[in-house]
């Protein structure tokens, strides 16, 4: 019944989360799958993300590129951000035994964006910026990268103190620059850190 399928999710959490009878765990994640996660239907994808996890890292079950690719597929189809962002990644550096693709990568970087996931607007502001995969678009990239903050990452302070600095997409702004790698430094960002330490000015990444 429902209780049962949130009951089994909500052991195999905490096995994985203990690192105990990890494939137990793993077996109780099939299980909620292969029944669809009858009565939870916002848990199946969620279950099958983390089932995809356990086969890409190899916790309870043997290593399997193939299977990881496919249960994240199938949590990205089913509107889950958090697999489509794992995908962008994984295109995006041709893990998970894929070829690498710009176009593949910006595809489910979009999807999860579309989402709010503020990893993937800052990681498709990047390729909006050079073009990769994408329509390149400076102004996109500054956005993106607003939005990415605006979400709470904090790795997009860097980049959106570099559009001000440098004039990416939005007229330059010294002030702008400065607060942004301020506030990122404040949240425990390393680059925007350095940069206010004068760090070398001719870097951009």
């Amino acid at each position: 019944d429902r209780g049962y399928i949130f009951a089994m999710y909500g052991l195999a959490k905490y096995l994985l989360k203990q690192k105990h009878k990890e494939e137990l765990a793993v077996h109780y994640l099939k299980l909620i799958v292969q029944q669809q996660a009858e009565g939870h239907p916002n848990l199946l994808p969620i279950c099958q993300d983390e089932l995809a996890r356990c086969f890409e890292k190899g916790i309870g079950i043997k290593h399997s590129d193939q299977n990881a690719f496919y249960y994240y597929k199938l949590a990205a189809d089913n509107g889950y951000d958090l697999a489509q962002r794992k995908l962008g990644d994984a295109y995006l550096n041709g893990n998970l035994g894929l070829k690498q693709s710009y176009q593949k990568s910006a595809h489910y970087y979009q999807m999860a964006a579309n989402q709010g996931n503020p990893v993937a607007l800052h990681r498709l502001g990047k390729l909006c910026e050079n073009g990769l995969g994408t329509e390149k678009s400076t102004e996109k990239a500054f956005i993106y990268f607003a939005q990415s903050v605006e979400k709470g990452w904090n790795y997009a302070f860097y980049d959106l103190g570099r559009c001000f600095e440098l004039g990416i997409g939005i007229p330059s702004s010294g002030e702008q620059a400065k607060y942004y790698y301020s506030e990122g430094s404040k949240a425990g960002c390393k680059k925007c850190k350095r940069r206010l330490m004068g760090y070398s000015h001719a870097e951009i990444i």
